[in-house]
């Protein structure tokens, strides 16, 4: 799986951009997850779970991905907790994708330079996962941020996608018809 994380300091001006280069690499993430979202993202061919009462995260999960997202109690940092049902994460269940931002209280967490901006770097952390690499994408969005990108060496989980099955209703009712006249004369 793919996973991306990005501080986007407003995704209501950069979803375009974010969009064009989910669409210029040859493997989409699976999941991103954004902080500072000033706002609800819409990007096409994904889910988005944000917190109604909130504005400042989210997780975004491609269309074929199946997740539920869970409301919490906690106050103090905004998050968006998603659980995403995969059948090959292995014997440990599920996996839980959380975005949290935490906003500053009077002092600046971050504080940049000239010539050294990134003083305070994005977290991203996995748990039972031995095979993971993480790459900075070199893409910022036009925020202080770059995109960060975690990919994990396991099978990729996708929802399957089945058959169609049409239903004749003229049919369904005319046999509906038959049987019901036919236990009528019995």
């Amino acid at each position: 799986m793919i996973f991306y994380q990005c501080n986007c300091r407003g995704i209501k001006n950069k979803s375009a951009e974010l969009q064009l280069h989910i669409e210029s690499h040859g493997q989409k993430p699976d999941v991103i997850a954004l902080q500072e979202t000033r706002g609800r993202p819409r990007i096409p061919g994904y889910v988005t779970y944000a917190d109604p009462s909130e504005e400042g995260t989210a997780v975004l999960a491609r269309s074929n991905v199946a997740g539920t997202q869970h409301l919490t109690a906690q106050k103090g940092c905004e998050h968006t907790l998603v659980d995403i049902h995969a059948r090959t994460i292995g014997s440990g269940g599920n996996l839980f994708v959380m975005s949290a931002y935490c906003r500053p209280l009077g002092v600046a967490a971050r504080r940049g330079t000239g010539t050294n901006r990134d003083t305070v770097p994005n977290l991203s952390w996995l748990a039972r996962t031995p095979d993971a690499t993480w790459r900075n994408e070199d893409v910022s969005l036009g925020s202080d941020h770059d995109i960060l990108s975690v990919t994990t060496r396991e099978p990729k989980s996708r929802a399957e996608i089945g058959t169609a099955r049409i239903t004749d209703l003229d049919r369904m009712r005319k046999c509906g018809a038959e049987a019901a006249e036919s236990s009528a004369e019995a």
